[in-house]
C-alpha cells in the first residue's frame, strides 16, 4: 500500500466579488466582538454578569474569528493564522476557565425538550462546574498542543541528522 502525503489546498476566494463578500461576513463578526469588548470596557452601554475581562475575552472570540474569515481573502503568512487559531482557541478557553475554576457562587439551568414542549430547571452549581470544567480542560489542551506543535516541529528541524547505515547488496554476479 503506497501512502502519499500531501498538502491541503486553500480554497481563498480569487475574484472580487468573492473577496468582498467574505470580507464583509468576517468584518460583521470582528464588529460584534469589537462592540462587545467596547460593553467590557465600559466604553458602550451594557449588563455584565462577569467580570470586565472575561466579557473582553468573549468579545475576542468574535475579532479572532471574524479575522479569521476575513484573512481567508487575501495572503497571509501561515505563523499569522496560526496566532489567530491560538488567539481565537484561547479566548474562547477563558470563559469556560473562569466558569469552571473562578470565585463565586454560579446559577446552572438544565433545559431539556422532547418532541416540542421544552422544559427548564435549576441544576447544580457542582454539575454545572464539572460540566464546564471538562470544557475548560479540553480547549486548555487544544491550546497547548498549537503552541508545543511548532515547538516540536522547529526542534525536530534544527536536530542534527545521523547518518542511516545503508545495505549494499551484494553485485549482481557473486553467489553470497
Amino acid at each position: 500500500m503506497l501512502i502519499r502525503r500531501t498538502t491541503a489546498r486553500t480554497s481563498a476566494p480569487t475574484t472580487f466579488a468573492a473577496r468582498l463578500f467574505t470580507s464583509l461576513f468576517g468584518g460583521v463578526f470582528v464588529a460584534v466582538g469589537s462592540a462587545i469588548v467596547a460593553v467590557a470596557l465600559g466604553h458602550l452601554p451594557g449588563r455584565m454578569n462577569a467580570p470586565p475581562w472575561v466579557v473582553a475575552s468573549a468579545g475576542g472570540v468574535f475579532i479572532a474569528g471574524g479575522g479569521l474569515v476575513v484573512f481567508e481573502a487575501f495572503p497571509v503568512t501561515a505563523a499569522f493564522k496560526k496566532a489567530l487559531h491560538i488567539l481565537f482557541i484561547a479566548a474562547l478557553a477563558v470563559p469556560f476557565n473562569w466558569t469552571a475554576f473562578g470565585p463565586g457562587e454560579r446559577e446552572f439551568k438544565r433545559t431539556t425538550s422532547i418532541n416540542g414542549p421544552t422544559h427548564s430547571t435549576h441544576a447544580s452549581e457542582t454539575g454545572g462546574r464539572i460540566v464546564f470544567g471538562i470544557g475548560a480542560v479540553v480547549l486548555d489542551l487544544v491550546v497547548v498542543a498549537f503552541v508545543v506543535a511548532p515547538l516540536r516541529d522547529r526542534r525536530r528541524i534544527d536536530a542534527p541528522t545521523v547518518p542511516r547505515p545503508m545495505l549494499v547488496p551484494p553485485p549482481r554476479g557473486s553467489r553470497e
